[in-house]
């Protein structure tokens, strides 16, 4: 699932050599294979969020998937007798209906598949779930749950249920603490840990709050496709601002649990484990929005010189009037 490490294990695997017993596909440009495998099997395509937000056309999108499907055979004949790794974590947007063709295509090759998943305990999924969406250019509130159920279970229907397996994403359980070195630990895939690469960016609570503050006061740092790569340029450099992580606080940790009560016991039955989680550092952490509007940018050391400096560049003659709303100085 989203938010366990994935980015790390797909770069890490893209980038070492084809060897051993095995293989892990090959797009060009994509070490994800999420939007290869949605642009090759999903019915409407072009209403997945990033092909939508990069301005793809239906037919611009299955014209690349036609490329894809063909290279993805031929690497299948040509590794014949190797294990095939496939992984990304946006398959789990496709259909029941949609996931019948990813199997039909795949039996036709192999005579065993597997469909493997990280597990993230609840409240640690939505914290950084909230935090990649801000990232993206959300500014919202609405802390969306795990979904375990809806996710998976069309998995276990299509795959059958024993060929889905859920492993726990808990640093304390990982190998050595990592998902990359646990990953390849756990289908024997033996490597050098030199060449684990780590993937995201995360941010501290100061930068989180400053980031939700721009985009919650409807302060464009960007437009349409250029805003995709400025708004990553302001996430890095929020990143250099240093502090405690965002957690949530002890009241909206219990909400949350309550809401999504039933789902989480799902899960639980299919990992035999508890995903209970030490909340014990949340006494001061976030419980209303109004915590995250809380910014102090008058804190130089909070709010860097570059990131003032990126604001200038993006937001030109209108920043004296950002300056003044926020009272920057």
């Amino acid at each position: 699932m989203h938010k366990t490490g994935s980015s790390s294990i797909q770069q890490t695997l893209a980038a070492l050599p084809q060897n051993g017993n095995v293989i892990y596909a090959s797009f060009a440009n994509f070490d994800n294979h999420s939007l290869p495998f949605i642009g090759m099997f999903a019915e409407t395509p072009e209403k997945h969020h990033i092909f939508r937000r990069q301005g793809n056309s239906r037919s611009e999108i299955k014209a690349e998937a036609i490329e894809h499907k063909a290279s993805l055979i031929e690497q299948f004949n040509r590794y014949k007798t190797e294990n095939f790794i496939i992984s990304g974590e946006g398959i789990i947007y496709l259909s029941e209906s949609e996931l019948l063709d990813v199997y039909a295509f795949l039996k036709s090759y192999f005579d065993e598949i597997i469909v493997c998943a990280y597990i993230r305990a609840p409240i640690s999924f939505m914290e950084s779930a909230f935090q990649q969406r801000l990232k993206n250019g959300k500014a919202s509130f609405n802390i969306i749950g795990p979904d375990y159920k809806n996710k998976f279970a069309k998995f276990e229907k299509v795959f059958g249920a024993e060929s889905v397996q859920y492993w726990a994403f808990n640093q304390r359980e990982l190998k050595n603490g990592c998902v990359v070195e646990d990953f390849c630990s756990k289908i024997n895939f033996k490597f050098s840990p030199q060449f684990i690469k780590q993937k995201n960016i995360g941010l501290s609570l100061d930068a989180i709050k400053i980031l939700y503050y721009l985009k919650k006061n409807d302060i464009e740092i960007s437009r349409i496709s250029r805003g995709i790569l400025k708004d990553k340029q302001l996430v890095r450099l929020l990143s250099s601002i240093k502090g405690s992580k965002l957690r949530f606080g002890n009241e909206l940790s219990e909400k949350l649990i309550r809401e999504n009560s039933q789902d989480i016991a799902w899960m639980q039955k299919r990992l035999e484990s508890s995903l209970n989680e030490d909340n014990e550092s949340n006494g001061g952490g976030i419980n209303y929005e109004k915590d995250l509007l809380n910014v102090n940018f008058k804190s130089s050391y909070k709010f860097s010189l570059a990131v003032v400096q990126f604001l200038v560049k993006s937001l030109g003659t209108s920043l004296v009037l950002f300056v003044k709303k926020i009272r920057l100085y």
